[in-house]
């Protein structure tokens, strides 16, 4: 019989596989659609380049609902309050995905017919984008339907599918001259499209095979609800936060054309790996916060935010430093683009305020969401996004690139702010809400809980 330590050693090693997966999976998914940046950047005009930064835009804003409406709801409510009725339950979301395509098809049509009658050709790409999104949203959805049904195994084979598909469209594209900013957008759709129906049919199977209930049984509209009462304070920092980074190539293309859109993404496609980092660090360092927390063992609040921030610049602060030092030759060398290389001046500018964010949503952020309070991380990154839309937009529309610095520097310094007096109340007062997701097995009736028949 194995020892106990043999059974944590499997424990570990198993851990240590999943994790693995999880990594390539994610590195299968970015690496490709990176590239797909660096080479439009590279192959568009920069005025080309500016719609395609433009139209991308538009899509990191239905990302950023996407993600707080769906993708994280779905993550936690699989596994608390419809953990009885999982297969049901994702079964019935995945066919919510299929008639809300229906709505972004309609709008996509009435955009493209409204763009080709205007003669306006930047519609005509977002019309595209749109139009891509409900199946990249549904390759998001399955992705992670794959994790909540055990089987990374899974989510691994469609993300490879996806990054050949991906990067087999563009080069056709490029080899045929049809490559252009609203056909890249296309080409997403279509890889997320292969790669969806490699997920669909294993993943249909293991929810038929292990569907407890009729799928009339699930209410669709106490889905909604419950995914509206857990992602709307998510919506707002997501919201926010893409008010605070993401719409500026819009203002810009707006304000001062299309080419000052496409250098101000440029520049951000170069910070995107320290992006990465932050992003890395929040998911190492947020299960460590909760738990330091809860077992209250002498690591006060203050001292995890301090620590956290340290880490936060010993580790973003060399990278930004490299960037500032050899930005301006790496920069020719991905872009080939004269004036793309001449922007490297915005590299302190964005690196500071990626390294300010960072401190406030993964040092002071966490904290918060330890003590359960998502309402505290709405309302900084929402105030830090007002401050932007007044202050910020304005400048931007006066100065071009040199008031996205000044737009950016003023609203994380705001938000900051508003961290700081918010968390300061929650802890002199000692506030930490206890708030959860309530559980539907109460209403266990209204979902015909048939489990004693299981068993």
């Amino acid at each position: 019989m194995p020892s106990g330590s043999s059974f944590r050693l499997t424990a570990v090693s198993s851990n240590i596989s999943r994790a693995a997966l999880g990594i390539l999976d994610q590195a299968l998914v970015s690496v490709p659609t990176y590239g797909m940046n660096l080479a439009l950047a590279r192959w568009l005009t920069t005025e080309e380049y500016g719609v395609f930064a433009l139209a991308f835009s538009v899509l990191i804003l239905f990302n950023a609902a996407a993600s707080a409406l769906v993708l994280e709801p779905l993550t936690v409510m699989a596994s608390t309050c419809f953990h009885r009725f999982h297969s049901d339950y994702t079964d019935a979301v995945l066919r919510m995905q299929i008639v809300s395509a229906v709505p972004a098809f309609l709008v996509a049509v009435l955009v493209a017919t409204v763009a080709l009658v205007a003669n306006v050709g930047v519609l005509s790409v977002i019309a595209k984008t749109i139009v891509s999104f409900p199946p990249i949203l549904m390759f998001w959805v399955l992705r992670r339907m794959c994790y909540l049904h055990s089987n990374p195994v899974l989510a691994l084979q469609g993300s490879a599918v996806y990054a050949a598909a991906l990067a087999s469209a563009i080069l056709a594209l490029k080899a045929r001259t049809a490559l252009s900013a609203g056909n890249a957008f296309v080409a997403v759709g279509l890889a997320s499209t292969v790669a969806c129906a490699l997920h669909w049919k294993t993943l249909m199977h293991s929810i038929n095979k292990n569907s407890r209930d009729t799928l009339s049984n699930i209410d669709s509209k106490e889905i909604l609800k419950k995914h509206w009462s857990y992602g709307k304070w998510i919506g707002g920092v997501a919201v926010g936060g893409w008010v605070l980074t993401g719409a500026y190539p819009a203002v810009l293309a707006y304000s001062t054309g299309l080419a000052s859109a496409a250098t101000y993404r440029a520049i951000d496609i170069l910070m995107a790996p320290v992006a990465q980092i932050c992003t890395a660090l929040s998911l190492q360092i947020l299960p460590s916060t909760c738990r330091h927390i809860s077992s209250k063992d002498g690591l006060t609040p203050n001292l995890l935010m301090a620590r956290t921030s340290l880490l936060v610049l010993a580790t973003l602060t060399p990278c930004i430093v490299f960037l500032c030092i050899w930005g301006r030759p790496v920069t020719k060398a991905l872009f080939a683009k004269e004036q793309f290389a001449n922007a490297v001046w915005l590299i302190p500018y964005l690196g500071g305020a990626i390294i300010m964010r960072a401190i406030n949503d993964i040092a002071l952020g966490n904290i918060s969401r330890a003590f359960s309070r998502p309402d505290i991380n709405c309302s900084a990154t929402v105030g830090a996004a007002l401050v932007t839309v007044v202050v910020g937009f304005p400048a931007v529309m006066r100065f071009g690139l040199s008031g996205v610095c000044a737009g950016l520097t003023l609203a994380c310094t705001v938000e900051f702010s508003i961290y700081a007096v918010l968390l300061y109340q929650l802890l002199i007062r000692g506030e930490g809400s206890t708030v959860r997701i309530r559980s539907p097995e109460s209403n266990a009736g209204r979902y015909h809980n048939r489990s004693s028949d299981v068993a």
